[in-house]
């Protein structure tokens, strides 16, 4: 772990997911931009976004909500139903997710 952490080409990167849901009798589809714990006394920091079908793809719109709202991305990555966004920003003043717009 010692070269994990004294190594500059590794980065500490946030983690910041994009899902899709569908719509329901209840509620139009929607994407949810979440950060998931890092730490136990940490919660869920999650915003919900209506699905923007004319720009379709999950991943577009979770990267335009993003840049848009000052978030650095670096890298981005997918698993099963959701997509993976790295930021290097832990600059202060923290940018938090219930901030987006």
């Amino acid at each position: 772990m010692k070269d994990l952490y004294e190594n500059k080409k590794v980065k500490n990167c946030r983690q910041i997911k994009v899902k899709f849901f569908s719509p329901t009798n209840k509620t139009v589809a929607r994407i949810k931009i979440y950060e998931p714990k890092r730490w136990i006394t940490d919660k869920e920091q999650r915003k919900y976004f209506s699905f923007d079908y004319a720009i379709g793809a999950i991943e577009k719109q979770g990267y335009n909500i993003l840049t848009k709202n000052g978030y650095n991305i670096i890298a981005y990555g997918c698993e099963l139903n959701e997509y993976i966004f790295l930021c290097d920003d832990f600059n202060f003043p923290f940018k938090n997710l219930k901030d987006l717009k």
